[in-house]
């Protein structure tokens, strides 16, 4: 129940520099909790993958962003201290 929930870690696959249309979906869907103020205060985050590697991972990061703000909510993300992000690795 996302009235209830303690946050929120939303993923998407890039589609045009966008989110994919079923998330679209689920945050169109949010609006009563927004009435209410349902998700202010609660942490929030997200991630995307793309097949390229300029396949538009920002701007899909920020259209998935915008809703949770206006809903109020903490946006978390991963701090530069953490190492693991200065290399690449593949399996």
């Amino acid at each position: 129940d996302r009235k209830n929930c303690s946050g929120l870690a939303l993923g998407s696959p890039t589609r045009f520099g966008n989110m994919a249309a079923p998330l679209k979906y689920f945050l169109d869907g949010t609006s009563n909790l927004w009435l209410t103020g349902a998700l202010v205060g609660k942490p929030a985050g997200v991630f995307t993958s793309t097949a390229s590697l300029h396949g538009g991972q920002e701007t899909t990061l920020m259209s998935m962003l915008l809703p949770l703000l206006h809903h109020g909510m903490l946006i978390m993300g991963l701090p530069y201290s953490e190492s693991a992000l200065l290399e690449t690795t593949g399996g």
